[in-house]
């Protein structure tokens, strides 16, 4: 995936908590949260590719962030 591509999905999770990319099988646009693992196309109805954010460790998954966040609050007691 090309730099621009990723710059341009990280400024779009950071200012306004979605992304948007083109689908991979039919072109057209999949609406996700950023830390989607896959990525669903509504016109394909069905996930059609990983989330290159999550994948390149951009941004964690959000099964990741909850333990994460869980371990955090268990060592706090």
């Amino acid at each position: 995936m090309k730099k621009k591509t990723i710059e341009k999905l990280l400024e779009q999770a950071v200012s306004e908590g979605i992304i948007e990319i083109q689908c991979p099988k039919c072109g057209a646009i999949i609406t996700s949260e950023p830390d989607a693992e896959e990525l669903f196309c509504q016109e394909c109805e069905r996930a059609t590719m990983k989330n290159p954010l999550v994948e390149l460790g951009l941004i964690y998954r959000a099964s990741l962030r909850k333990s994460l966040l869980l371990k955090a609050l268990g060592d706090l007691s």
